[in-house]
């Protein structure tokens, strides 16, 4: 029997800061919305742009860490899968809904601020130099301690 795959990168832009909550079992919920735009050209040479919009979901430790340093705005590449749910609204109709569940992040801005409550000296490459680290930042892997954060 042939196996599937449920895959999906995206590279994009956070269209406000992320959303940090925590479900009745106390686990951290990270919630965010990307925007990923393609530009293309008519064929009467005219720029356009297309525009989609895609709900992000990260669970645990990696969630709490990177809601410190994700914000409007903020670059990122997310690797993920696509998952559906169904949940009926306030009025009890049905809706569905499209997430992508995030097992991977890399931050793309290059230098970054410290959070005003963790003051602490730049030491990774990104935040000398400017450029991104291009360090992955795993959804899946065990907590980190703030010393631990490549960026």
């Amino acid at each position: 029997m042939a196996q599937g795959l449920n895959k999906i990168t995206l590279i994009g832009n956070l269209g406000a800061d992320p959303d940090l909550r925590s479900t009745k079992e106390g686990r951290a919920v990270l919630n965010f919305r990307i925007a990923t735009t393609e530009t293309y050209q008519t064929k009467e040479g005219e720029k356009r742009e297309n525009t989609q919009w895609h709900t992000c979901v990260l669970w645990g430790p990696r969630g709490e860490a990177l809601s410190k340093y994700l914000h409007k705005g903020s670059r990122i590449f997310v690797e993920g899968r696509m998952e559906y749910r169904q949940y009926e609204d306030k009025d009890g109709n049905k809706r569905t809904a499209a997430e992508v569940n995030v097992l991977d992040v890399l931050l793309l801005d290059g230098a970054r601020q410290e959070p005003a409550s963790e003051p602490k000296a730049a030491t990774s490459r990104a935040a000398v130099s400017g450029k991104p680290s291009g360090k992955r930042i795993p959804a899946t892997s065990a907590p980190v301690e703030d010393d631990e954060i490549p960026f």
